[in-house]
């Protein structure tokens, strides 16, 4: 079956979905699925601020040691790390990026205070703290095996509402063996709700289409077979790249600086 990977996912070609466009020299200065410029322009903002909160930590402001990892939450906050990556490659061109990986919470998010204090979940919530318990002796190799310990890593939860996904993963990640202190959150959201990544009227329509299941830097592997469902993800992760190109030109402009 096809597999997704997280550096080579841009379609080859765009004639066909150009949106009437038949530019083949520049397949990627097309959006092919975010069309609603208000939102592009609102995640372009935000993508900005959280550009510059990256730097901010690279550039010793909070630690003299930049980040080693940028961890994003499943499953929406997934596409915004290709905007984030893109930009950074087009910020700092000759600077070792971040590793770009990827995690779940969402079996053991709701009961994460219930875990913190130890309690033994029973009955239908018990399998939470299993998932918990599974998800601790994953991190804990991939950490081990990607040498993230003791260094400065940023969880990219696009969007915060109870905060139970980012406290979940900064539990997770403290558990494993990085200090607190060297654990970021954005300060501020990416966007003003929770992205909703739409392809069709049928919500059958949308199931496979975020690229989640891609491979991310740590190797974490996942699968997709229905090839309309690869285009659309590909779809997303290049509109998604281009609007991090967009926000990374966005700073050049207004700091008056070109990238190093």
């Amino acid at each position: 079956m096809p597999e997704l990977n997280f550096e080579n996912s841009v379609p080859k070609s765009y004639e066909s979905q150009s949106c009437g466009s038949k530019n083949k020299e520049q397949p990627n200065e097309i959006f092919l699925v975010l069309e609603d410029e208000k939102m592009r322009n609102i995640y372009k903002e935000g993508l900005e601020k959280a550009l510059i909160f990256i730097k901010n930590i690279n550039e010793g402001a909070f630690e003299p040691r930049p980040l080693s990892a940028i961890i994003c939450t499943e499953s929406s906050g997934v596409p915004f790390g290709y905007a984030v990556k893109s930009a950074l490659k087009e910020i700092q061109p000759k600077e070792e990026l971040p590793k770009f990986l990827r995690i779940n919470v969402k079996p053991f998010k709701n009961q994460i205070n219930l875990i913190r204090q130890g309690v033994e979940l029973r009955g239908e919530y018990r399998e939470a703290q299993e998932s918990f318990k599974r998800a601790l002796s994953e991190w804990k190799e991939k950490i081990e095996k990607l040498n993230l310990k003791d260094k400065n890593v940023l969880i990219l939860d696009e969007f915060t509402y109870s905060g139970n996904t980012a406290s979940s993963v900064r539990y997770l990640l403290e558990q494993v063996g990085i200090p607190k202190e060297q654990i970021f959150s954005l300060p501020e959201n990416i966007t003003t709700s929770y992205p909703v990544w739409k392809y069709g009227n049928e919500p059958e329509s949308q199931k496979g289409t975020n690229p989640t299941e891609t491979k991310d830097d740590s190797g974490k592997v996942g699968i997709v077979s229905d090839k309309e469902k690869i285009r659309k993800a590909k779809n997303l992760i290049s509109d998604m790249k281009l609007l991090g190109r967009r926000a990374a030109k966005a700073l050049e402009q207004k700091s008056g600086k070109k990238p190093d």
